[in-house]
């Protein structure tokens, strides 16, 4: 079981890794926008995210159950809001 966790947490980090967000909002703006996000997302565990944003470019870390779990959490931050491109 640890194994799986292990496996699925770094293909959440390979898959997320580099998740660009095209947008003139500072990083930080970026960062709290995908975390309220989350938090507010039913579907998402967002305590198990660690969502981090350097110059514009979005990384999502963590370990999630499912692959159904590590899609939901690519879709909400992939999800545009306004001000972007």
């Amino acid at each position: 079981m640890r194994t799986a966790n292990l496996l699925r947490s770094v293909l959440l980090m390979v898959l997320a890794t580099f998740l660009t967000i095209a947008c003139s909002q500072p990083d930080s703006v970026i960062t709290a926008k995908i975390k309220a996000r989350m938090a507010t997302d039913t579907t998402v565990n967002s305590s198990q995210i660690e969502v981090v944003t350097d110059r514009k470019v979005v990384t999502l870390t963590g370990n999630l159950n499912t692959s159904a779990d590590k899609e939901r959490a690519l879709e909400v931050a992939r999800r545009r809001f306004g001000g972007c491109a």
